[in-house]
């Protein structure tokens, strides 16, 4: 795009982009390349362990892949439903730290001194490490996500979920609000979705590309069960 061919040309180690509300953001580097949501999610991560922080409180959609690498960097995590208000609660703690995979660094769903002062908290946590940000994430394990909003009726939502709670031919089991769904090259979760009447779906893998396949395996099944439910 035209701003990251021209970030390229400024003397700076990082900058963001982000949207007109500020509620999503993602990091560039200096040479135009844009961090995808996992590792803004693990760049977060590392500036809060650099300046102090030793709680984590992370979205239930993380597998336990990368859940192992983050305790292993010195972390106690806690898993919960996320939503806005929790990035606002999470501000005022003093030893945890709230963090997403959706590039959200703000409390509210339009523009507001949360949202403004946790950006504002990235970057100084960026700058305090004294380290290039091509060589922080350089060492991080590569992990993609894909997600996607499936809306439907809650009646619906409900059969989904009891339907496949009892299905025996894949791996599912209920996982704090939602369903963990395991294959083999992809971790996925649904839960009730935060923003609309539906479901919200992730995908986590090691390629971008198996992350998409399995978002798309998962949300042809679940169209096929709501469809037989009618």
């Amino acid at each position: 795009s035209y701003i990251l061919s021209n970030f390229k040309n400024l003397n700076i180690d990082f900058g963001f982009i982000f949207d007109k509300n500020l509620i999503h953001y993602s990091t560039v580097i200096n040479n135009g390349y844009l961090l995808n949501p996992i590792q803004n999610f693990l760049l977060q991560i590392f500036c809060a362990y650099e300046n102090g922080f030793n709680i984590i409180n992370i979205p239930p959609y993380i597998p336990s892949s990368l859940m192992d690498y983050i305790e292993k960097i010195g972390f106690k995590i806690r898993i919960f439903p996320l939503n806005y208000r929790d990035f606002s609660r999470s501000l005022l703690e003093a030893k945890s730290v709230t963090i997403d995979c959706e590039n959200r660094f703000g409390a509210n769903p339009i523009c507001g001194p949360d949202s403004i002062l946790a950006l504002l908290n990235l970057i100084f946590f960026i700058s305090k490490t004294n380290k290039s940000l091509v060589k922080i994430i350089k060492d991080f394990p590569e992990y993609y996500i894909t997600n996607t909003i499936l809306e439907c009726s809650s009646e619906e939502i409900f059969y989904l979920f009891e339907n496949l709670k009892s299905n025996n031919e894949m791996k599912i089991y209920p996982y704090y609000n939602g369903l963990s769904v395991n294959f083999d090259e992809a971790d996925c979760f649904i839960q009730p979705s935060q923003h609309y009447l539906g479901i919200d779906i992730y995908s986590i893998s090691r390629s971008y590309e198996t992350s998409l396949k399995y978002l798309t395996i998962l949300r042809k099944i679940i169209q096929n069960l709501i469809k037989h439910s009618k």
